[in-house]
């Protein structure tokens, strides 16, 4: 504004343009400033017009501006325009300059909307860090690397949890016959012809039998060597039971390194933020547990 102001004169162009866009109570300050500029400049010149033998008659009495308010004096300050030496001409106006504030605006909104997609297609171990109030792992730990720590020096298993997983697939075995055909059908062939039947999306295996829940657990005693089916099957479990069966299921083997261990913890950290609603307090901490295990 106070730049603004050493630019306006009465009647210039686009002077209704300016009034528009600034506050009222300036505005009529403003004008007065350039009422009183424009009363010393046309003094200035009348007696730049006058005679020399006139101004030589002797000393006169220089006539006084027209006042400055107070007011005016205080919010205006340091914009009165400076009288020029009799020797020279005024000096021009310096042009008005607008900055184009669009160019800024559309930047920011670009940089912004940048922002925002890099952080969602981040590690989702960042949206469990910020949920459950852990430390931050690094941004090169994706879902497919578990914590560096606890795979470089494994704790060893001990005899007592190698037995129970023994024992647990013994008994299953004993009471599930009729599941030798599908047993033998998923050992013997890849991800794409299994996915269906252990999905429940076949008449002879539906979701709705109780013999899907025994072959799930049955191949994480037994995993299949396919690798892609055995990650897939802590999923799939946790869809067809989400209880502390599983979850104590998937800590014993976690804990005798079986084949499963790896696919476990992967799929106990998605399901912190995939299927937080299906587990309860204490098993999210079990959850965590297994994802990020602590350094022996």
């Amino acid at each position: 504004l106070q730049e603004l102001a050493d630019h306006l004169k009465p009647g210039q162009e686009g002077l209704s343009l300016f009034q528009a866009i600034v506050p009222a109570a300036w505005w009529d300050l403003a004008q007065q400033l350039a009422t009183e500029r424009a009363a010393l400049r046309e003094l200035y010149e009348q007696r730049q017009a006058q005679p020399e033998v006139t101004r030589e008659a002797g000393p006169s009495t220089p006539q006084e501006p027209p006042p400055t308010s107070p007011l005016l004096a205080n919010v205006l300050r340091d914009t009165s325009p400076t009288l020029p030496n009799a020797s020279h001409e005024p000096a021009s106006e310096p042009p008005i300059m607008v900055l184009n504030a669009w160019p800024f605006f559309f930047g920011g909104l670009f940089g912004a909307a940048t922002l925002a997609g890099l952080i969602w297609v981040g590690p989702y171990d960042l949206k469990k860090n910020v949920r459950t109030g852990a430390r931050a792992e690094p941004a090169s730990m994706t879902m497919e690397q578990p914590p560096a720590a606890p795979s470089s020096i494994p704790s060893p298993p001990t005899s007592a949890e190698q037995a129970w997983v023994l024992e647990q697939l013994k008994q299953i075995r004993a009471e599930s016959a009729d599941l030798e055909p599908f047993l033998r059908k998923v050992h013997d062939s890849q991800w794409p012809e299994n996915q269906a039947l252990l999905s429940g999306d076949t008449p002879e295996l539906p979701k709705e039998d109780p013999r899907l829940l025994r072959l799930l657990v049955l191949l994480h005693l037994d995993p299949p060597p396919d690798v892609t089916t055995q990650s897939e099957l802590p999923a799939l479990l946790a869809k067809a039971r989400a209880d502390s069966d599983t979850l104590e299921l998937w800590e014993k083997l976690a804990a005798s390194r079986s084949p499963m261990e790896k696919a476990i913890r992967e799929a106990a950290r998605r399901q912190l933020y995939s299927n937080a609603d299906a587990w309860s307090p204490s098993q999210e901490q079990q959850l965590n547990r297994l994802g990020w295990p602590p350094s022996p």
